[in-house]
């Protein structure tokens, strides 16, 4: 199977697009809280940061061929000061 560039940038970059919409709309308040403080799930702003690493390793590793080393953070660790700037993810980041 195979995809164009173009086409799989477009479904990258609408999921993230969207992922960022959400986390925006939750506000600072609520972007960094566990679903109904249910242990062993992640914040929406975990989710997103995991949803940017791994596209980042996967079109750069995977489909580029780039060297890289895939920096293993602790499970259900990132957690945002403030919602990330308006803009969201931009295409070729």
């Amino acid at each position: 199977m195979s995809i164009a560039p173009e086409e799989f940038l477009s479904y990258i970059n609408g999921a993230l697009d969207g992922m960022v919409q959400i986390v925006k709309a939750l506000g600072d308040e609520r972007v960094n809280l566990r679903p109904n403080n249910m242990p062993n799930t992640n914040s929406p702003f975990a989710i997103l940061t995991h949803c940017v690493g791994l596209t980042r390793y996967w079109i750069g590793a995977v489909l580029a061929g780039r060297q890289m080393q895939r920096p293993r953070m602790p499970r259900h660790q990132p957690t945002a000061a403030k919602t990330p700037p308006t803009g969201g993810p931009k295409k070729g980041r």
